[in-house]
């Protein structure tokens, strides 16, 4: 190519990233609207659901892990997140919610300690506090919705 030939490529390659850019920016515009505030029921619903989903993917790599191992059955226990701690209604909302998504995973048995001595292992969910402790069994083989 002469010297004019690449000037030329170079500006028509240059119309076309403003024009791709331009577009670009339209799209942007049209979709951001402005959002009304979130109000602070709205904002701690937000915040629950972030610390419950980070709380279930650590226990969904916890089962990765045993499951990359050959292992069929797991005891987890931790510590449930809340926005307010000490909270019981909270606490009790984020243990109802916890289980109904390890519910959805299609475990063959989940057991929940029950810590306050003689300490037993039931089917409903239960905790101590903001500490939970379960123990679950799947068959080998299994496919895990969600793992």
């Amino acid at each position: 190519l002469d010297p004019s030939q690449r000037f030329s490529t170079y500006r028509s390659r240059g119309w076309r990233w403003q024009q791709r850019d331009s577009l670009a920016q339209a799209i942007m515009a049209e979709q951001h609207q402005p959002r009304e505030p979130m109000s602070k029921e709205e904002r701690l619903a937000r915040a629950r659901k972030d610390l419950l989903d980070k709380f279930a993917l650590d226990f969904k790599k916890a089962i990765r892990e045993v499951h990359a191992r050959d292992q069929c059955n797991l005891t987890w226990g931790a510590i449930l997140p809340a926005t307010m701690p000490g909270d019981d209604s909270e606490l009790d909302e984020m243990l109802a919610n916890f289980a109904a998504t390890i519910a959805e995973i299609g475990f063959s048995k989940i057991e929940w300690c029950s810590a306050p001595a003689p300490t037993k292992w039931l089917e409903a969910p239960s905790r101590f506090g903001s500490h939970v402790h379960l123990r679950v069994t799947w068959q080998a083989g299994a496919s895990l919705i969600g793992i």
